[in-house]
Order: structure tokens, then sequence, then C-alpha cells
């Protein structure tokens, strides 16, 4: 309903519009610039990607985005395929969940790659350097490498996820603790990966978004920047799914009272709105 003046109709018609926004571009964000993230990452984790081909690997992983981002429209348009969602969730479950984990790793300072003679001066791309220029630099005093620490424990996120795929799936108490668990993981830490991936896939070597570890100062100072947003990413992606979370068990609560038989006729009436309602959640 169109309406001129504000007031109800409005406000519903509002709110239902600034929800779907919102909802556009979290999955948007987890599974476009998820997808091409997932490959960025899960590529660094198999150690087939690395500094010499990092600029082809950005082909591959914008492909993939733009495969993603084709899905994505088609989905909002209600055209689905059987083949293409086994893919897609190969690529955004499997392939996403390692990403998801390599990439917090990175931006909680976990997973850091420096050289053993990090503290002497350094080339990248022509010029040369010497630090990290005040960044936090988690490892930098002692030129830390947990590449492989991470991959160990990425394979363990790998198994799971691809136990999942497989459909081998808990039951119970278990499972739910394991459905949370790997929404937690695919949505509101996926969400921040996806940010954290896809910025550095933005541009070549040297000239990305978000710099790595082979460019000037160890890409320390540009880690530092991006941080702040893909914090900000990991908080409304948590919001967003406690707040599903509270939907999904109001809805449950009122369809409860729905099956419930009440002699009272005024309750019936209190019910059937009740009911109503929770159709439209």
């Amino acid at each position: 309903k169109i309406c001129c003046v504000c007031g109800p109709p409005c406000s519903v018609a509002m709110q239902a519009f600034v929800t779907a926004c919102a909802e556009n571009s979290a999955t948007f964000l987890l599974e476009v610039f998820g997808g091409a993230g997932a490959m960025w990452g899960f590529s660094e984790f198999m150690g087939i990607r690395f500094g010499e081909n990092n600029n082809d690997w950005r082909i591959s992983s914008t492909l993939v985005g733009l495969a993603c981002l084709v899905r994505w429209a088609a989905l909002r348009r209600g055209h689905t395929s059987e083949k293409g969602e086994v893919l897609a969730a190969l690529v955004l479950q499997v392939f996403g969940g390692v990403g998801a984990a390599w990439g917090m790793l990175e931006m909680l300072g976990l997973r850091t790659n420096y050289p053993v003679n990090c503290h002497q001066p350094q080339v990248a791309e022509g010029a040369t350097f010497t630090g990290i220029a005040a960044a936090w630099g988690p490892g930098f005093s002692t030129c830390r490498n947990t590449y492989p620490e991470s991959r160990i424990f990425c394979s363990f996120v790998g198994l799971w996820m691809l136990l999942r795929f497989a459909g081998y799936l808990p039951t119970g108490a278990a499972g739910r603790f394991e459905a949370n668990l790997t929404t937690f993981l695919l949505e509101v830490c996926g969400g921040a990966g996806a940010l954290w991936g896809v910025t550095e896939v933005a541009g070549p070597a040297g000239y990305s978004l978000r710099l790595g570890w082979g460019d000037k100062n160890f890409g320390q100072p540009s880690f530092d920047f991006w941080r702040i947003f893909c914090a900000a990413t990991f908080m409304l992606c948590g919001v967003r799914v406690l707040m599903r979370h509270r939907a999904t068990r109001v809805q449950l609560e009122v369809s409860k009272s729905c099956t419930a038989s009440i002699d009272d006729p005024v309750g019936d009436r209190v019910a059937a709105a009740d009911c109503e309602m929770a159709a439209q959640v």
C-alpha cells in the first residue's frame, strides 16, 4: 500500500524496505564477496597461492566473485539451479569456512608471516623499507611465522565443513550446538573474513585496497586500517544473526499457541491475530 502521509502503513512499508535492504546487503557480502574471499583465502591455506602468483589468483578470485554475483542476482529473481547450489555450497561453506577461519586468524594477529630477518631492510615493489611503520604488528618483535600452526587449525575447520557438506551432522543437543557454531563461523566470522579477503583481491600486488605480507612494511599499516572496518562488519553480522534467532524463537512460540486449543472465543480471536502475525515474520 502506497501512502503519502506518514502513518502506520508508511511505518510498516519503511520497516519492510529497510529490512530488505539490510538483508540484501548482508547476503551480497556473504555470498558475493564471500565467494571471492573464500577462493582467495582457501588457495593460500592450501599453499598454492603465494607472492609470485598472487595476481593470477586475483583474476581467479574475481571470476568466482562474478559467478557468485550472477547466482545472487538469480536468487533474488527466484531462479535456482540444483547443480549450481551444490557448487555454491562447496565454495561458500567448505572453502568459505576455511577462508573465514584463515582470515580471522590474520585479523586477530594470530597468523603472521614475517621473514626470519624481518628487522633488516626489505625490498617490496622496487623500494626499500624497514620495520612496520608504528603499526600494531603482533609477532614482529620475534619475526614470528605461524603459518604452519594456522594450517593445522584450519585443516580441522575444513574437515568439519566437509563432513557437514557431505551430510554427516550430529543430532540432538550436539546438533543444535554445531548448527549455531556453523552459523557463527560462516555468517559472522564469514562476513568479516569476506571483507578482509576481497580488499586484498581488489587491485594488483602493491596497490590493492589492503596490502599483504609481501608489500611495504609487510602490509601492517594497511592491516590496522582494515581491521577497523572488519571489526564493525563482524559486529553487524553478529547483530543480524542474533535478531534472526530472536525472530525465529518468537515465531516458534506463536506457532505453538496456534496449535493449542482455546475454548474462549475472545482467546480464539487473539490466537488468530497472533497466527497472522507469525505468518508475516
